[in-house]
């Protein structure tokens, strides 16, 4: 029987496939839930412990899984000294950063909230410049006024406030976009317009942030049909979008994808041929150019610099949907 290649059936399999390779974390992680589910937790932990002596230092992020695990266990059968006592050793010994992450999705998963956001200001004090950070910390405090809207946290304003004084200038629009995203998720579509707003007023070139806008705009705009024809539509006026054929197209797309949802085909109609009109014109202006050469260096440089920056906005979208599902 190799590690690996068999299924564990008993504390023996267990043992000869652990002998085979000791630094596998799922192996580890099992046979704690084998312990559990045929013993005790007494039993769960020994093999916890065992687990975490034995994964080497050098296998970080089965290490960091192990200790995850044992975390895990602690939280659901332990005490609250218990847990505490592992993830201090948990800290010792990985990166701290990945460890309170985690033990923050711990708490959360089990409903322990009134510990995490005593977490969430050590790491915004330690890792002060980290996006992921504080947009984390945004995201749990919008989710409380959800879910407990009774309880005391802090206002998201205030924490997104604290965020543009420590984020380096780079950062802010993303954290915004973030805030503006959240407001519309939570039912507050004109302060979420309100965040877009003076972001593209001040950079009507970042199509990613115009792209999530609109998106917000359709999904979460309370079917405010006026409002999002409007922004499609200024979209398509700008100059530094129409001067962009990969712009106006992804503008024109989801414009005809909203017109479509609702069943409008004379709209429909009315944009293939604004579609049409709009690259017989942009095909005509490039034959055209005696400017041709500088103009699609530019452009590529543009292109290259927005594809950077979308990158980023499409995690965050990305990112989004995931918590939709869930």
């Amino acid at each position: 029987m190799r590690a690996g290649t068999a299924v564990p059936k008993d504390i023996n399999d267990f043992e000869r496939m652990l002998v085979a390779d000791k630094d596998q974390s799922f192996l580890w992680i099992q046979y704690m839930a084998f312990m559990l589910e045929n013993l005790d937790a007494a039993a769960a932990r020994k093999v916890a412990e065992r687990a975490v002596k034995s994964v080497s230092m050098v296998a970080e992020n089965e290490k960091l899984n192990v200790w995850i695990a044992y975390m895990n266990l602690e939280n659901n059968f332990g005490t609250t000294e218990e847990l505490q006592a592992v993830v201090k050793r948990a800290l010792e010994v990985n990166d701290r950063k990945k460890v309170y992450l985690q033990l923050i999705s711990i708490y959360r998963t089990s409903g322990k909230t009134e510990y995490v956001e005593d977490i969430f200001k050590k790491l915004c004090k330690k890792y002060f410049t980290a996006l992921e950070i504080w947009t984390g910390y945004i995201n749990f405090l919008f989710d409380m006024k959800q879910e407990s809207p009774d309880e005391e946290f802090t206002d998201p304003k205030v924490i997104l406030k604290r965020s543009l004084q420590a984020l380096p200038k780079p950062s802010h629009i993303n954290v915004i976009s973030k805030f503006g995203m959240l407001e519309f998720k939570n039912g507050q579509a004109e302060n979420g317009r309100t965040m877009f707003e003076g972001i593209v007023t001040n950079y009507p070139k970042r199509m990613d942030i115009w792209s999530i806008y609109m998106d917000m705009e359709v999904k979460y705009g309370k079917n405010n049909l006026l409002q999002a024809r409007h922004l499609f539509e200024r979209c398509l006026s700008l100059d530094a979008i129409m001067k962009k054929p990969k712009k106006m197209k992804l503008v024109f797309r989801k414009y005809m994808e909203f017109e479509n949802g609702l069943g409008n085909k004379e709209k429909l109609d009315e944009l293939r041929k604004r579609v049409e009109k709009y690259l017989d014109s942009a095909f005509n202006q490039g034959n055209d150019s005696d400017e041709g050469s500088d103009a699609k260096k530019s452009d590529k440089a543009e292109d290259e610099q927005d594809a950077e920056m979308e990158s980023e906005s499409k995690a965050e979208e990305s990112e989004e949907e995931d918590e939709d599902d869930e």
